[in-house]
């Protein structure tokens, strides 16, 4: 069979089969191993630290870093504590609030007596 006069349709239907073939895939599969590894984007690596910041590696930290998860956790815990311990100060604004309304009263007055 000659590739070069097969349609477009029927140079895929083939790559597709061949990508079926036993033999094929392990090379394929040696390929990407290979494209991966030796990638100057460095996805193996990348993949290893978000893995390890992320806290789902098996492996265990090379250095004592928090992960994430944990991080998080510790932040809970420091809130709960904060809020358990706050105990806040307050002061009535009746007053403040009153003065805030009149303030916006007479902008409002103003500017309809501006547009009217």
């Amino acid at each position: 069979m000659n590739l070069v006069s097969l349609s477009k349709s029927e140079k895929v239907k083939e790559f597709i089969a061949l990508l079926k073939n036993p033999e094929v895939q392990a090379v394929l599969e040696l390929f990407i191993d290979n494209a991966l590894a030796k990638s100057e984007l460095m996805v193996l690596k990348r993949i290893s630290t978000l893995e390890s910041k992320l806290g789902v590696s098996d492996m265990g930290l090379e250095d004592d870093e928090l992960t994430i998860p944990e991080q998080l956790n510790l932040l809970a815990s420091r809130i709960d504590n904060t809020v358990e311990n706050y105990k806040p100060n307050l002061v009535p604004l009746q007053a403040a609030a009153t003065n805030f309304h009149y303030t916006i009263y007479n902008s409002i007055i103003s500017i309809y007596s501006i547009l009217y």
